[in-house]
């Protein structure tokens, strides 16, 4: 954003969006909608495929980030814990899974 010259704080409070969302889109932690996106595009006057290029890359990525998006916001962290203990293993060559604990409520 520093070589559009304008500040993330800046930028949220035109497209309508907390500091906090736009940060975590920027970041690859939130997945931004049809109409962020479409906002983006028109600040920036581009072409809004190029901010889907990150997302659009990796449909396992995307569909993960997708899924992730729905859960609400108490299972996320679960989730994700759930996903780097898979990763870990598949990295060690194991591919059987492991018996998973029942999730506190």
């Amino acid at each position: 954003m520093s070589q559009h010259n304008v500040t993330g704080k800046d930028l949220a409070k035109a497209i309508g969006i907390s500091k906090g969302y736009l940060c975590d889109i920027l970041n690859g932690k939130k997945r931004p909608s049809d109409k962020i996106v479409d906002m983006l595009a028109q600040y920036f006057a581009c072409d809004e495929n190029m901010f889907w290029e990150g997302y659009n890359s990796d449909p396992i990525k995307r569909r993960v980030i997708e899924i992730l998006d729905q859960l609400p916001e108490s299972l996320r962290a679960q989730a994700l814990a759930m996903i780097a203990d898979l990763l870990e293993q598949r990295a060690a060559g194991d591919t059987a899974p492991k018996p998973r604990k029942a999730p506190h409520r």
